[in-house]
């Protein structure tokens, strides 16, 4: 639902934003440690990544980020725990995770907004991204519709 998704942005938005930066500036360890384990980036955040190209308001974009994907992706790296405590959460959240029981309807949910400056750190036209994106674009078996600039 909306709701969920809204929900799962708010908390995660600080630690994909840490991630992204991360993923930027450690980008040659990333794909090592993915190459050497058989590792694949997931066609949807390649194709998330293209369709983001430019964005600047990380909330907005996160509307559509493919949560489930992501994580399991993420979690296949060693130093995901790490990642974690560097964007302030103790676990990476999907929207359904955001799912009120039934018996706990009644209990108002309180949504947090990502703070300024999480919107203000990331924007999706890192050089890494940007090449990785072309890069897998172009040897991916299922092409992204958007093209890369």
């Amino acid at each position: 639902s909306p709701e969920e998704v809204a929900q799962a942005v708010a908390y995660d938005a600080s630690f994909i934003s840490y991630f992204l930066l991360d993923f930027d500036f450690n980008n040659d360890r990333y794909t090592s440690y993915m190459k050497d384990n058989g590792l694949k980036y997931p066609q949807t955040l390649i194709q998330y990544i293209v369709d983001q190209q430019g964005q600047t308001d990380l909330t907005k974009a996160l509307d559509a980020f493919p949560f489930t994907q992501f994580r399991t992706y993420i979690t296949a790296f060693p130093w995901y725990n790490s990642l974690l405590g560097k964007g302030s959460i103790t676990e990476f959240k999907v929207p359904g995770d955001f799912t009120a029981a039934p018996e706990a309807s009644a209990v108002p949910v309180v949504e947090a907004t990502p703070s300024a400056t999480v919107s203000d750190t990331v924007t999706f036209t890192s050089n890494n991204l940007n090449s990785q994106a072309r890069s897998l674009e172009g040897s991916s078996s299922t092409r992204p519709t958007n093209s890369v600039s």
